[in-house]
């Protein structure tokens, strides 16, 4: 019985949840950039910061991530109350780069970066040795994920054998 009524009490928050019950929201669109605990974050609203909060509701919706929210994600915040700021809304992501964990014997995805245009895979020559195969990976999930991608490579003073490094890239080169 009382299985049952936690999970209808989850239920009905769960319902409250999904549109505010709030009625003197003052709504303008931010980006997260910085996330500075799991609902506490950075949101550049016209250019400026602000510490914002994730407002208490958002945190009972069922998430398939981790996290709610990441940088990059644009969000509606509720501004009407000086200095407790509050993301009231999250909007849709154009497209996202995620890692998965781990948890509970399932794997959980952590969403780690959303609506991004370009990527730059950065790659040594020497000091951690050359990946092509860690270019590879990067490169295959940006196109997954329509995203631009460059490769930078650096340390070319350090390299053992610049030619091979040089091939590698001549092949990126000339498969876009």
């Amino acid at each position: 019985i009382e299985e049952k009524e936690q999970s209808k009490t989850f239920r009905r928050t769960y319902e409250k949840g999904e549109n505010s019950q709030k009625n003197d929201l003052i709504l303008k669109r931010g980006r997260i950039t910085e996330m500075r605990t799991n609902y506490s974050y950075t949101v550049n609203i016209d250019g400026k910061d602000y510490p914002c909060s994730l407002s208490g509701r958002l945190k009972y919706l069922d998430y398939e991530t981790h996290n709610p929210v990441c940088v990059g994600d644009y969000v509606n915040i509720d501004i009407h109350e000086k200095d407790n700021y509050r993301v009231e809304e999250i909007l849709s992501r154009k497209n996202g780069l995620s890692r998965f964990i781990n948890s509970a014997n399932m794997q959980k995805e952590i969403m780690i970066v959303s609506n991004v245009d370009q990527i730059i895979i950065t790659n040594s020559c020497a000091d951690p040795v050359f990946n092509p195969g860690l270019i590879d990976r990067y490169i295959c999930m940006a196109e997954i994920y329509g995203i631009d991608a460059v490769v930078c490579i650096n340390k070319t003073d350090l390299a053992e054998d610049l030619d091979y490094i040089k091939e590698v890239c001549k092949y990126y080169e000339e498969n876009g």
